[in-house]
C-alpha cells in the first residue's frame, strides 16, 4: 500500500501544480508605477516591455538592438509601443544604463515591475495589452518587438 502512496502524491502534484502556481505567482499585470504619464506604453494597444540588468552579459549583447528598436518606435506614431525597464543593479548602474537607452526606458527602483513580470532571467521580454496584462512572453515577445520596430 505504501509503495502506491508516493507515486500518487507525485501524480497529484503534477496535475495540481498549475492551479497552485497561479495562486502564488504575480497577477501577470504590471504595477501602477508602470503606468505613469510619460510611459511609452500608455494609450497603446500593445507594448513590448524588456527587463534588463546592468550586470547581465546577455543584456549588454542585446542593448544595441534595443536602442535601435526604441529609436525606430519613436520615429513612428503608432498604436504599439516599446519600453525597456532597468533594474537589479546598483542605483548608479541602473541610471547609467537607462540613460544609454534614452527616452523609452524606466528604472524599477522598488522591484515592483520585476515581481509583476516574475523575472527570473535576463533579459526578460513580454508584450502587454492596453490594460497592461501580459499577452506574450519570451521568444514570442522578442519576435513581436522585432516585427513591430525592426527595419
Amino acid at each position: 500500500m505504501n509503495r502506491f502512496v508516493l507515486p500518487l502524491l507525485f501524480i497529484g502534484a503534477f496535475f495540481l501544480w498549475p492551479k497552485i502556481k497561479s495562486n502564488f505567482l504575480p497577477s501577470g499585470k504590471l504595477p501602477p508605477s508602470f503606468t505613469k504619464m510619460d510611459s511609452p506604453c500608455l494609450g497603446k494597444k500593445m507594448c513590448s516591455v524588456i527587463y534588463v540588468a546592468p550586470w547581465c552579459p546577455a543584456c549588454k549583447d542585446v542593448a544595441p538592438i534595443l536602442t535601435d528598436l526604441l529609436k525606430n518606435a519613436q520615429e513612428f506614431n503608432r498604436d504599439v509601443g516599446i519600453m525597456v525597464v532597468v533594474g537589479e543593479g546598483q542605483a548608479h548602474e541602473n541610471q547609467q544604463l537607462a540613460d544609454s537607452f534614452g527616452r523609452g526606458s524606466l528604472i524599477d527602483h522598488d522591484r515592483s515591475i520585476l515581481k509583476s513580470l516574475d523575472v527570473s532571467y535576463y533579459p526578460t521580454f513580454v508584450v502587454v495589452d492596453a490594460s497592461f496584462k501580459i499577452v506574450k512572453k519570451d521568444q514570442e515577445a522578442f519576435q513581436w518587438a522585432i516585427d513591430q520596430f525592426g527595419k
